[in-house]
């Protein structure tokens, strides 16, 4: 017989605290061996009971739910915390998930949804009903502001008020007597102690806010004769010499190019022109969405080349890199297929190149979210296809190593986005922009990040987004000594732990546009069936349609149904299913 799951009911209120209970033994697979009132009789409860499973209300007198959520995973961090509420706030969710708890679901949803996420959490999965999700979403996509107003000086305050109502920085300079490049400065950090990128989103921010009223950004926002506040000083120089880069480094180009091929001429680079970048000639054969598989092989086909040729300082032609991704680009449903065979498992080929294609799908996904044009877009996607370059000239021993790295090791990697740069400054012609971002692809929001320690608006917008989009290829995909997550549980991990590191509105697209179901991965639906995502629902990502597979009573032949989780409200996904766990899985087919 199944061993039962132990469980404990928090609940301030006896009428409802009494109903979960006897729901929950209504179900033969749990057993509710406790109940309390408040957080502190949890506590105590959950000491004394050792249940499995707590489901825990968060609002409750004494101590609420997420302090005791804190204190019960500090006495046993093997206890599954269900949060079931009927709360709407934002923090209050947040706030229990960063406290410890696995599951939030809501009290009007079905008891369907609780048994999953009891059985969720009990799998050490995770579980949050479609509301809760939508909160958690908004809190991201909020948070890069919320309390930093007061960060600001008064006359920043004043600052941003001035620039808010419309006035040319001009004209503030003018007002208190002192220069544009002064009220640069200071606009500049206006921008990253409130974490944010441009002027015309800083003009939202202070109608929001409510310093003013209805005013429009056109007059801050094109002045086109003054510097603008987000340019930095590696930005204001992007005609630097490679020489004058390598002299200041310490570093010869030539000692990059040379290494692992004992020498050789200097490479003779093909240099497509800038203004190409989105209109570049095709180079796969002409097809529709189909030819997805054959576009991420030739990805991988043409880094694979390019590294070679990089360390024999033999030709490296840029615009095979161009076709590439604008082919990614040219049917709306190709980057959806292009995210699916990301996730699949190819066991003959070179992780790190794998990460590179991988981080340009996703990173193009994110530009999308983004609204970028066409030829952002490209940037966007060029910029992932290459970024990490600079890999490939840090020693192999280093790269492949199993365990810990040390000190020493640990430095030898964080240059490899100086050398990604330095490969890519050779590329002139407008291409300096390309080099710059992969340089910073590893800075994050509050400095915390190398080789330069930039943080807000000083780190590069492609750079931004390349960052958060590594991260996620590298949470979603096996490395040496850990197995990959989900999609879904990737974008938690960023949220919870990692989301000083990245823009609040980055992550918000990440979970958007990345987190949910991409086109070929397997998922597990509330009636206890695995299907296969084969289309995605536009604007709800979290309800796509379904190959649902069947086994008849009669021959015992799989056969396949396709379901629109949109339009059948009586099937959700309980939980992504990774492919390789499919054989293991204990649910039919």
């Amino acid at each position: 017989m199944t061993q039962k799951i132990k469980i404990l009911v928090v609940e301030d209120k006896t009428i409802i605290r009494r109903a979960v209970c006897l729901l929950l033994k209504s179900n033969e697979m749990f057993d509710v061996i406790g109940e309390a009132e408040n957080g502190l009789e949890a506590v105590n409860k959950a000491k004394e009971l050792s249940p499995e499973v707590v489901v825990m209300e968060i609002d409750m007198p004494v101590m609420d739910g997420i302090k005791a959520t804190r204190e019960i995973k500090e006495n046993n961090p093997g206890i599954k915390i269900i949060i079931l509420t009927e709360c709407s706030d934002k923090k209050l969710i947040m706030g229990s998930i960063k406290a410890g708890a696995n599951c939030c679901v809501e009290k009007d949803s079905t008891e369907s949804d609780l048994f999953a996420a009891i059985s969720a959490a009990h799998k050490n999965k995770s579980y949050l009903s479609p509301s809760i999700c939508k909160l958690a979403i908004e809190s991201v996509r909020h948070d890069a502001h919320v309390d930093r107003f007061g960060l600001l000086t008064r006359g920043e305050q004043a600052l941003l008020k001035s620039v808010a109502k419309g006035k040319s920085k001009k004209a503030i300079a003018e007002q208190i007597s002192t220069t544009v490049e002064v009220i640069n400065k200071h606009l500049k950090n206006v921008m990253i102690k409130l974490g944010i990128h441009d002027i015309d989103e800083l003009v939202r921010y202070a109608i929001n806010k409510g310093l003013v009223k209805g005013v429009a950004a056109e007059a801050a926002s094109t002045e086109g004769d003054e510097t603008d506040p987000k340019k930095t000083e590696t930005e204001e120089n992007d005609t630097l010499e490679p020489s004058e880069a390598v002299n200041k480094d310490g570093v010869s180009l030539r000692s990059i190019i040379d290494h692992g091929a004992g020498g050789g001429s200097k490479a003779e680079i093909k240099e497509p022109q800038a203004s190409d970048i989105s209109k570049a000639p095709k180079v796969l054969s002409s097809g529709q969405a189909s030819d997805a598989p054959a576009i991420y092989s030739s990805a991988y086909d043409y880094l694979n080349d390019a590294i070679a040729i990089v360390k024999s300082g033999k030709s490296f032609d840029l615009n095979d890199g161009i076709n590439i991704v604008n082919k990614m680009l040219e049917d709306s449903k190709t980057i959806d297929l292009l995210s699916g065979i990301t996730f699949s498992v190819a066991k003959d080929k070179d992780s790190m190149i794998l990460n590179m294609v991988n981080v340009a799908v996703y990173a193009i996904q994110i530009g999308m979210g983004l609204d970028f044009t066409k030829d952002k877009l490209v940037k966007t996607g060029l910029t992932g296809l290459l970024h990490d370059l600079g890999m490939f000239i840090v020693s192999e021993s280093v790269t492949q190593k199993a365990g810990a790295l040390n000190t020493e090791e640990k430095t030898e990697i964080e240059k490899h986005p100086v050398f990604s740069k330095r490969i890519l400054s050779e590329f002139k012609n407008g291409y300096a922009w390309l080099a710059e971002n992969v340089a910073q692809e590893h800075e994050r929001m509050h400095g915390q990040g190398y080789p330069f320690g930039e943080s807000g608006s000083g780190i590069k917008e492609y750079a931004r987004i390349i960052g958060i989009a590594d991260v996620f290829e590298a949470l979603t995909h096996d490395r040496l000594g850990r197995r990959r997550l989900t999609a879904v549980k990737a974008a938690r991990k960023i949220i919870v732990e990692e989301k000083d590191y990245y823009d609040a509105g980055l992550i918000k697209i990440v979970i958007e546009k990345l987190s949910c179901y991409p086109i070929g991965s397997y998922v597990m639906l509330n009636s206890n069936k695995i299907a296969k995502v084969v289309d995605i629902n536009g604007k709800f990502p979290l309800q796509p349609i379904v190959e649902v597979f069947i086994k008849p009573q009669k021959d015992g032949i799989l056969e396949k149904k396709i379901v629109d989780l949109r339009q059948n409200q009586s099937l959700h996904i309980v939980e992504p299913v990774l492919e390789e766990n499919l054989a293991a899985s204990s649910f039919v087919f």
